[in-house]
């Protein structure tokens, strides 16, 4: 049974090619921005996870609306008075302010993303997350110099040792003293296909 045993080997070689083929046209290019994007998902689950226990499951669906633009809080009002309590440790109250951020970015009010990654980046200086939007939200208003300053305060986060990630934020800066402070694209589908900029 010849084809017996090469169709075993193939089910077992397959993946592996398959695998190795997708990580040097994916990872090659854009490891260092999925370790960026990963980081970023990992600190907004842990302030969802933070929320929920502090303030319980059905504020934080409200504050949830709140950010969607279906309840008419201000982006600082739904998170003042969690940020305010003084029990609240300096770790949690970086995670609300990078979701606060999060939600200024979307909404695309660059000025109050500053102000609260501004605050976040008081309490971490050097901290991946937080620098890194910063860096993005001042090329949104055109800041380009303290946007390559941002980026830069990125790249010294001591938790992240990864090369590539080291990369992806020093072609950032680079990109930025070149080409200038870059503009989001109008649909976030669009910069994926390097049409926004």
């Amino acid at each position: 049974m010849p084809g017996g045993i090469g169709a075993i080997i193939g089910i077992i070689v397959g993946p592996f090619w398959a695998l190795w083929i997708s990580y040097i046209f994916f990872w090659g290019k854009k490891r260092g921005q999925f370790e960026y994007e990963f980081s970023k998902k990992q600190a907004l689950k842990k302030a969802k996870q933070n929320l929920i226990d502090t303030i319980g499951w059905f504020s934080c669906q409200r504050l949830y609306l709140s950010e969607l633009g279906e309840i008419s809080w201000s982006e600082g009002e739904a998170y003042k008075d969690i940020i305010m309590d003084s029990k609240i440790e300096d770790d949690f109250k970086y995670y609300i302010y990078i979701r606060a951020a999060d939600v200024c970015l979307r909404k695309r009010k660059y000025e109050n993303a500053i102000k609260n990654l501004g605050y976040a980046t008081q309490l971490y200086n050097e901290a991946l997350v937080a620098n890194f939007m910063l860096a993005q939200s001042y090329e949104r208003v055109g800041k380009a110099e303290i946007a390559i300053s941002a980026y830069r305060n990125a790249a010294k986060d001591p938790s992240w040792n990864s090369k590539y990630l080291r990369k992806y934020i020093n072609d950032q800066v680079k990109r930025v003293q070149t080409k200038g402070p870059s503009k989001k694209a109008p649909m976030p589908g669009l910069r994926h296909l390097g049409l926004g900029r």
